[in-house]
């Protein structure tokens, strides 16, 4: 992807302004890729249509300021856990969870890194 993501259960999020201009582009590997056409900011990618069976989408976080939360507060922007951060730029010292790859319920090994990248045992 290229830029820090944010994963959302699919459906798990809505466009509250300038959804006429949302495009669609499909990748070769059946991403799907939605874009702004006005601007041409790229806003996240779906799995729904590839191979890969991963019941989410990634939202690019920096598209992120505030959202409602699942609880119906509206706040500012927060993780709860980091997916692919063995492959990550510089280390994020906030103690969440850090996940090799994706969280097992997300299709990925479930293993866990500390905040400096050493291995972790799973529970």
């Amino acid at each position: 992807m290229g830029a820090p993501a944010t994963f959302f259960p699919t459906g798990g999020f809505r466009v509250t302004q300038g959804e006429q201009h949302l495009r669609e582009y499909l990748s070769p590997r059946n991403y799907s890729r939605m874009f702004c056409e006005k601007c041409g900011t790229r806003l996240w990618m779906g799995f729904e249509k590839c191979d890969l069976e991963i019941p989410m989408v990634a939202i690019y976080t920096a598209n992120l300021d505030e959202f409602t939360h699942a609880d119906g507060l509206y706040g500012p922007f927060e993780p709860s856990a980091h997916a692919f951060y063995a492959d990550r730029l510089y280390d994020c010292l906030d103690g969440k969870t850090k996940f090799v790859d994706m969280a097992a319920d997300f299709g990925g090994s479930g293993k866990t890194l500390s905040d400096r990248g050493m291995p972790m045992e799973t529970q």
